[in-house]
C-alpha cells in the first residue's frame, strides 16, 4: 500500500505540468488525487471529484462518527443499531473499519483526511452508483456533505454497451475456456466466487487437502488466472455469486440480476454488504471480523455456516425465490436508469449542461 502512495506522489508533478499544458475547461479527478483541487483553483476551472463507491458507505460512516453507537456496547461481538439512517442497520464493533475504532495514522489515512478537506472546494462529487438504488441515502448524503451527489453508474455498463455496439466492426474475440464449462451446466446452478489474485502454482497453499480432486470430478472448475467475470455473471448457468463485497463486483452482480453470497473481509466491504442486505439481493455467510490488512490467516467463518448460506440461496425455498426475484427486479431498475430518461442518464446529461453553463455561460447543446 505504501508503494501505491509513493507512486501517486511521484506522478503528481508530471501530471500537474500536463494539466497546465492542456489548459482544460474542467478537471475530472479520482478522489485519491487530492492535489487536483489546488491545480483547479490555480487554473480557475471546476474540479469534479469521482468516488468509485456508493452513498450508503458515506452515510453509515458519518452516523457512526456522530452518534458513536459502537461505544455504547460492552463487547465487540455485541450488535448495535446505527441511528440516523433511512433503514434499520445493525452492526457489530468487530465489523467496523479501523478508522472508526481508532485514530489511525499513515499515508492512507492522511490521504483520507485531505480528501474530506477537498470536498467543499470541489465543484461536484460524482459516484459510481444509481439513484434508484439508494435514493433515501442521496437525500441524507446531501445533508451531510452540503452538496448534491451526481450518480452516473454503473460506469462499466457504458463500456459494455460500447463493446457490444462495436462487435460487428471488430474481430471476434477468443472465448475463454471456462465459458464452455458453464455451457454444460444447468441454468442457475453455479455459484461463482471472485478469484484470489494468487499465482497458479500457489493455489494449493490455500486449498484444503484433496479439494482439487473433489472439485474436478464433475463438481466444479478451478481456473488459475484471469476470468471474464462479467460474461460469467451473465451466463444462464450462474445461479449466485460469492463475493468479498467490493463495490465493483456488487454492481456487476446487481446489473446481471445475480443474487450474492456476501463474504466481506475489510474496509468498506462490510458497509457494502449492508446495502446488499437492504436491497434483499443476497445472503451473508456470517462474517463478524473486519481486518485491517490483506493478510488474513485466522478462520472467521465455519464451514457449516457457508453450507447453510449456500443452501438458502440455491434451494427452492420461499426466501431463495424472493431473493432471486428481487435481484432480477434490481437488474431491470439499473438498466432502465442507463437509458434515456433514466436516473443515471439524467444525472449525467444535467451535469454536463450545468458545466457548460458554468464554463461557457450557456445551456445550449
Amino acid at each position: 500500500m505504501s508503494l501505491l502512495f509513493m507512486g501517486i506522489a511521484l506522478l503528481q508533478k508530471p501530471m500537474e505540468d500536463l494539466i497546465v499544458e492542456l489548459s482544460p475547461h474542467c478537471i475530472f479527478s479520482d478522489v485519491c488525487l487530492t492535489w487536483t483541487v489546488d491545480i483547479a483553483e490555480q487554473l480557475k476551472v471546476p474540479r469534479l471529484t469521482f468516488y468509485p463507491h456508493n452513498l450508503m458507505f458515506h452515510c453509515v460512516e458519518h452516523c457512526l462518527n456522530v452518534y458513536t453507537p459502537h461505544d455504547k456496547v460492552s463487547l465487540d461481538s455485541e450488535s448495535f443499531l446505527i441511528p440516523g439512517l433511512p433503514d434499520k442497520i445493525e452492526m457489530k464493533r468487530s465489523q467496523l473499519s479501523e478508522n472508526i475504532n481508532t485514530n489511525p495514522e499513515g499515508p492512507y489515512w492522511e490521504m483520507m483526511k485531505r480528501t474530506k478537506e477537498s470536498e467543499p472546494r470541489s465543484y461536484a462529487m460524482i459516484h459510481d452508483t444509481i439513484y434508484d438504488l439508494e435514493s433515501t441515502y442521496a437525500e441524507l448524503y446531501q445533508k451531510i456533505k452540503g452538496k448534491k451527489a451526481w450518480l452516473i453508474g454503473p460506469l462499466f455498463y457504458f463500456s459494455k454497451r460500447e463493446e457490444s455496439s462495436n462487435s460487428k466492426n471488430t474481430a471476434v474475440q477468443e472465448r475463454h475456456s471456462c465459458l464452455s464449462w458453464f455451457d454444460s451446466q444447468e441454468p442457475n446452478f453455479v455459484v461463482v466466487r471472485k478469484g484470489d489474485k494468487t499465482q497458479e502454482n500457489e493455489q494449493e497453499n490455500w486449498m484444503p487437502a484433496s479439494f482439487k480432486g473433489k472439485i474436478l470430478t464433475n463438481k466444479g472448475l478451478i481456473v488459475g488466472g484471469w476470468v471474464p467475470q462479467l460474461k460469467i455473471l451473465n451466463h444462464p448457468a450462474t445461479g449466485s455469486f460469492m463475493t468479498h463485497c467490493g463495490w465493483n463486483s456488487i454492481l456487476e452482480s446487481l446489473t446481471a440480476g445475480v443474487p450474492m453470497l456476501t463474504w466481506p473481509l475489510f474496509a468498506k466491504q462490510f458497509y457494502n454488504e449492508k446495502l446488499v442486505e437492504v436491497l434483499g439481493c443476497g445472503v451473508g455467510v456470517g462474517v463478524e471480523v473486519c481486518h485491517s490488512t490483506f493478510d488474513i490467516t485466522d478462520t472467521i467463518v465455519k464451514n457449516e455456516n457457508i453450507e447453510a448460506s449456500v443452501k438458502i440461496l440455491m434451494n427452492a425455498s420461499r426466501k431463495s425465490e424472493k431473493t432471486k426475484s428481487r435481484a432480477k427486479d434490481v437488474e431491470v431498475m439499473i438498466k432502465r436508469s442507463m437509458e434515456k430518461g433514466g436516473s443515471s442518464y439524467n444525472h449525467l446529461t444535467t451535469l454536463i449542461k450545468e458545466l457548460k453553463c458554468h464554463v461557457f455561460g450557456t445551456l445550449e447543446e
